[in-house]
């Protein structure tokens, strides 16, 4: 569990409305190995998210737990985004804006390659947040007629390569919205 927890925080921070991403806070090396399974769960469910509710439910729960320093400088990079955001408000309201295309992502892997690995292929639809920051949170698959390997490794690949500006409301403030998509890998 705590691996996920550790190779999941390289994901980067998405720059306000930019291409390029902002990096996230390396974290340090893991000297102790945590002994509390359900500090351990917290900290997995955060990194699987990435959603900030869960990061700082973590850190509510655990203010010293292994991960505290970690996760607190990953919150505090966020919510300076966040902030940051604020204090430019533009027009609103806007809609999110993905900063790279669905196609794109999927184009990072060779689909025939998938297609092998994962025969059968099938459609699947998806679900994740934008952030108030832009970062994806929470990817979930609504419908599928893919495989659960194939489920997991489009979630996957959403959580990693996604970028979106967020979206602002009609005061040009950002909030938190849901974006929903249907991909279709070869048989």
């Amino acid at each position: 569990m705590a691996l996920s927890f550790i190779l999941l925080f390289g994901l980067a921070l998405a720059a306000p409305d930019a291409a390029a991403p902002v990096p996230a806070p390396t974290p340090a090396t893991q000297t102790e190995p945590a002994t509390d399974l359900t500090e351990l769960t917290l900290a997995d469910h955060a990194a699987k998210t990435n959603a900030l509710a869960d990061y700082r439910a973590y850190l509510e729960r655990f203010p010293d737990g292994s991960f505290a320093r970690d996760i607190r400088a990953l919150v505090d990079a966020r919510e300076a985004v966040i902030r940051k955001l604020s204090e430019r408000p533009t027009k609103g309201p806007r809609r999110a804006v993905r900063l790279v295309s669905f196609d794109k992502i999927f184009d990072e892997i060779d689909a025939r390659k998938a297609a092998q690995a994962y025969p059968g292929g099938g459609a699947i639809k998806t679900a994740w947040y934008i952030g108030e920051d832009g970062q994806i949170e929470d990817c979930h698959i609504l419908k599928s007629t893919a495989s659960d390997a194939l489920n997991a490794l489009t979630c996957g690949l959403i959580m990693k390569y996604m970028r979106a500006a967020p979206a602002r409301d009609d005061k040009g403030l950002p909030y938190r919205v849901i974006d929903i998509e249907t991909f279709t890998w070869p048989g």
